[in-house]
């Protein structure tokens, strides 16, 4: 009895374990990417068996060119990452298919996914999100049959460095154009117009850009400034209108073109008294009054001028009158301010601003 017993539980045990396929004793076997290499091979799928070989030897390289020293080092590395590997020949494969049945777009989506889940997840894995993002770019430049959506949210997508972010919000700008397309779906949040996001991301790094070369190339930040300034136009962000013309400014008084400063400034303290952003309106006379301070007038007779009690209340919104009464006191206390011509606005809030479309 006790045989048979032992007998009946040692065939229930061996019904009980599972009955593996080929490929996961290989997996078992094998090096998982060694075995997803064979498995990609027998299902006829060679490219994304290439892809994800270059996609290892490319941290190879990466490691390699920087050093055991470096953080590239230190990152996990992906031939023992089992769980990324899976997630990409996952993917590969779905993208794979779509290409033979001239799915374009669902092979495109494919990689435009992975590259989200890589570049905006953990941080270790930001070359991959970008290797497979520019697999999205290159199927997606040559699918039409959206209206080139694909390939303009990828390229909004792709912004990561100063330049190359510059070179391609500017492509995904011209290509949204008139576009009611989003980047929603893609990167699972909130998010506005692709032709929006990309004037906004611009406005961002066309200013980065100009901090960078102000000191040595003022000229030049002014024009990156006054872009910058209509990319927010663009976008409806009023703010960043604001900012970028108080960056202007500085640039001009780096400079030395202080008439120009002070028109710059006065149109910011325009704007953010329009807004009723009191902060900002105060910081914007400081600068203003920096403008003078720039212009080689003398501080003791600014302090002169000051002591009369002239300071403007940073609530007021009657620009003129306090302008006028600067003057007055200066002409009753021989102070000689700079001439400068303020411009003339009429009709709405958009309508102020008026300047050169530097990318046009």
């Amino acid at each position: 009895m006790k045989r048979e017993e032992q007998a009946r539980k040692r065939a229930k045990m061996r019904e009980d374990l599972p009955v593996l396929t080929k490929e996961q004793i290989r997996r078992y076997r094998m090096p998982l990417h060694q075995a997803l290499f064979c498995e990609l091979e027998e299902k006829d799928l060679p490219s994304s068996a290439a892809l994800l070989h270059q996609l290892i030897d490319y941290q190879k390289w990466l490691r390699k060119s920087h050093g055991p020293d470096s953080r590239i080092w230190a990152r996990p590395r992906l031939v023992y990452s089992a769980e990324v590997l899976k997630t990409l020949v996952e993917g590969f494969t779905l993208a794979e298919k779509a290409h033979y049945e001239r799915d374009v777009a669902t092979e495109c989506d494919n990689f435009l996914r992975l590259g989200v889940k890589f570049c905006f997840g953990d941080s270790d894995w930001w070359w991959l999100g970008e290797q497979l993002l520019v697999q999205s770019v290159n199927i997606s430049s040559k699918y039409h049959g959206d209206g080139q959506r694909r390939f303009a949210t990828s390229k909004y997508i792709m912004e990561k460095e100063l330049e190359p972010a510059i070179m391609n919000l500017k492509e995904a700008r011209y290509l949204s154009n008139g576009h009611s397309w989003t980047a929603a779906k893609y990167l699972q949040c909130s998010q506005k117009t692709v032709f929006v996001e990309s004037c906004l991301g611009l406005h961002k790094a066309l200013l980065s850009q100009a901090k960078i070369v102000m000191n040595y190339d003022p000229e030049h930040a002014i024009i990156l400034c006054a872009r910058a300034r209509r990319r927010a136009y663009d976008a409806c962000d009023h703010e960043g209108e604001a900012k970028a013309l108080m960056l202007q400014g500085n640039c001009e008084i780096i400079a030395g073109l202080v008439n120009s400063a002070a028109q710059s400034f006065y149109k910011v303290l325009l704007m953010h008294i329009k807004a009723k952003r009191i902060e900002e309106t105060c910081e914007a006379r400081i600068y203003l009054i920096q403008a003078y301070l720039n212009a080689q007038v003398l501080i003791d007779d600014i302090k002169a001028v000051l002591k009369q009690d002239v300071m403007i209340n940073p609530i007021t919104s009657n620009i003129q009158a306090n302008l006028a009464s600067i003057t007055n006191h200066a002409s009753t206390t021989g102070v000689k301010l700079p001439t400068m011509q303020l411009p003339k606005f009429n009709g709405k809030y958009t309508g102020w601003l008026e300047f050169r479309d530097e990318t046009h």
